[in-house]
């Protein structure tokens, strides 16, 4: 069953639902946004006059996920739509959380909202379009622009920051010179919002449309040296006539689809870089400088491990590719059997195309990747550690050498029977 038909069938069954009843029930935010703009939504979120105890009484099943703000979750099957209740607020004492809400009138719920483009309501039974705040107008003319007095709403949350220019990047707009002006001038104030809401939001904002320019635009609000100091020390450091920051953003542009591996392991991969640049005034290659600043970015804004696992082995891959078309037919197999593989050459290929043009490395690794399609390139070993302790040899450091070796001669095609690898153990020792 297509998801794309259910989730709006189900939107506009909550709708009905609403109206039925005698409120008021609109879509709402970025729904609304990207089917004017006609992009698929990410999500339906419903905007009513209905408080939440009538929300309980009209749905099945209904989780009171922010009761107090008039946030609802509506299930239906397995999607769960935000419903919630028309609302104005109180002022913000935490940048977070108004210190009161009150529900209100659709238009005073408009007014309470970020940017203009998110503030429009859909009416998806009458097929209608409700806009308080010129946000229609906004869009056609493609501009980013707060609800009301920019200063006003990034002092009530200073995500809304970051927020601007994530929207500006992925949606190809500009930002409203008044609002762009306090962008500028309230950079600093990000620094006071969770590591983790300052990741999603670069996770957002650089595995969706133009994560090169949301680097340039980082960088040139003055938020890249608040959030990501180490970065913004590659602009101005030139290393074959390119200035690093700036290459870094072409590499961004470069990719394909971006994803949470390549755009992390790009952004990242030459900080090694700049950091020598910085202590020796002579910049150079360091891929392992690199894996270190970016482990510690990485810790900071609280990613898992597993992703930062991820990053790291493309990072270090990257290197390897430089050396294919000398490699052993071990070490290709190893390469090409490693987690992160397919991420690292996607990353490698755009930094091809982002330098010299030179590609021959990278159409050596697709043309073997022909060939290791026909074969099993990551078989079980032959000899295990519990064989070499029958064989009487007792647990050391040799051990690990010997099964590395004999495990790269088998990946070879040199040794393919367990008497061949037992003649061969027999010969070392």
């Amino acid at each position: 069953m297509n998801t794309k038909i259910n989730l709006k069938y189900e939107a506009i069954s909550i709708v009905k639902t609403l109206k039925k009843a005698g409120f008021e029930a609109f879509w709402a935010g970025g729904v609304v946004r990207d089917l004017l703009l006609r992009k698929k939504p990410h999500d339906y979120d419903i905007a009513t006059s209905a408080l939440p105890k009538d929300i309980e009484k009209l749905f099945k099943k209904v989780v009171p996920v922010g009761r107090q703000f008039g946030v609802m979750i509506v299930n239906k099957g397995t999607y769960n739509f935000e419903v919630t209740t028309f609302r104005g607020e109180g002022a913000y004492l935490d940048n977070r959380h108004p210190t009161k809400i009150y529900f209100t009138t659709a238009k005073e719920d408009s007014k309470r909202r970020d940017f203009t483009i998110n503030a429009l309501f859909y009416d998806p039974i009458e097929k209608k379009v409700i806009d308080f705040v010129k946000g229609k107008k906004d869009l056609e003319k493609k501009i980013i622009r707060t609800v009301g007095d920019p200063k006003e709403r990034f002092t009530e949350d200073h995500l809304r920051i970051i927020r601007a220019v994530r929207f500006a990047a992925n949606l190809g707009f500009e930002i409203h010179p008044k609002t762009w002006k306090f962008v500028k001038e309230m950079s600093p104030l990000i620094n006071k919002m969770s590591q983790e809401r300052i990741r999603d939001e670069l996770i957002k904002m650089f595995t969706r449309p133009n994560p090169g320019e949301a680097l340039h635009l980082l960088n040139v609000s003055g938020l890249l040296k608040e959030i990501l100091p180490e970065i913004a020390l590659m602009k101005g450091i030139k290393e074959s006539n390119k200035d690093l920051l700036f290459y870094t953003q072409l590499v961004l542009e470069s990719l394909k689809e971006p994803n949470l591996t390549t755009v992390f392991s790009a952004l990242f991969l030459d900080l090694g870089k700049a950091s020598a640049k910085q202590v020796k005034n002579i910049p150079h290659s360091s891929s392992e400088s690199s894996v270190k600043i970016g482990n510690r970015i990485l810790k900071r804004l609280k990613f898992s491990n597993k992703t930062t696992s991820r990053i790291i082995s493309c990072i270090r891959n990257q290197i390897l590719f430089d050396e294919v078309r000398s490699m052993k037919e071990s070490q290709l197999k190893k390469l090409a059997a490693s987690g992160t593989f397919e991420d690292a050459l996607e990353l490698f290929h755009a930094i091809c195309l982002t330098g010299k043009g030179d590609l021959r490395n990278y159409r050596f690794i697709k043309n073997k990747m022909k060939t290791f399609q026909k074969i099993n390139i990551k078989p079980k070993a032959i000899l295990s550690g519990s064989d070499l302790i029958e064989y009487g040899l007792k647990p050391s450091a040799v051990f690990k050498d010997l099964l590395s070796r004999l495990y790269d001669l088998q990946l070879e095609g040199k040794v393919e029977t367990r008497s061949e690898a037992l003649k061969w153990l027999k010969k070392q020792l």
